[in-house]
């Protein structure tokens, strides 16, 4: 029998979980703290790997496995993805980038250009040869929305949806156009440049708002659950 797998990919903004029948994806969701995690449901767990970008929240997922699942949890270190890093410090990047990047290219192909929308937006860019080359962080189409919200006066928090007017007749149609036809120049703007220095590319596409900017952007796959498959893969490499 082969195990089951739990995997955890600890972000800024929330958890994301995925239960794992040898390499069959059974359950997925996410929760906004280990707390709200439904551990009640995972009897039959038999590993879990985590990535986490979120020290503090460390301590508190590895007390919650050992104390309601009777296993020690992996938490995923740089050494543990196999893959080439053409940066001098390794540390430096996101254990969720590296494990987006490692997942890109061993499920479609490199080069590649792995755009994750998180808290965050982070681009990654692997080589031919399968080499993480290095990527950008921007700020997540969220946090673009709650800046212009709380460091002015009048400004409302408007829902991030799509349009395709640029010029707004009132201020919450006006601040979509802003938000969202600005992020799509953003991410565009940032693909190009990307190709440029990296050459012809596969654009994998991650994250709550892949789908909503996939009408503007041409990405070539969506994979909102890249995390979890990599993780997957890097625990069935450990045995």
């Amino acid at each position: 029998m082969l195990p089951m797998l739990l995997a955890l990919d600890i972000g800024n903004t929330s958890i994301t979980f995925g239960v794992f029948d040898g390499k069959n994806l059974v359950r997925s969701g996410r929760a906004p703290s280990p707390s709200k995690l439904p551990v009640t449901e995972w009897a039959k767990i038999d590993k879990i790997i985590v990535a986490s970008v979120v020290p503090s929240r460390e301590d508190e997922i590895e007390h919650l496995a050992v104390e309601k699942l009777k296993i020690e949890p992996h938490f995923v270190q740089h050494n543990d993805i196999k893959m080439k890093i053409a940066l001098t410090n390794k540390k430096e990047i996101g254990i969720d980038r590296l494990v987006n990047a490692y997942a890109a290219q061993k499920l479609y192909g490199a080069p590649a250009i792995v755009v994750d929308f998180g808290t965050a937006t982070t681009f990654c860019a692997v080589s031919e040869d399968g080499t993480y080359q290095g990527g950008a962080i921007a700020p997540g189409i969220e946090i673009s929305r709650d800046a212009l919200h709380d460091k002015t006066a009048k400004l409302p928090k408007i829902m991030i949806s799509d349009t395709d007017k640029a010029i707004g007749k009132d201020t919450v149609e006006a601040m979509k156009a802003g938000i969202y036809i600005g992020y799509i120049g953003l991410v565009n703007e940032l693909i190009k440049r990307f190709k440029h220095e990296l050459g012809p590319a596969k654009v994998v596409a991650t994250g709550g708002y892949a789908r909503m900017l996939s009408k503007a952007v041409n990405f070539d796959i969506i994979d909102e659950l890249l995390t979890l498959k990599g993780l997957q893969m890097i625990a069935a490499e450990k045995g």
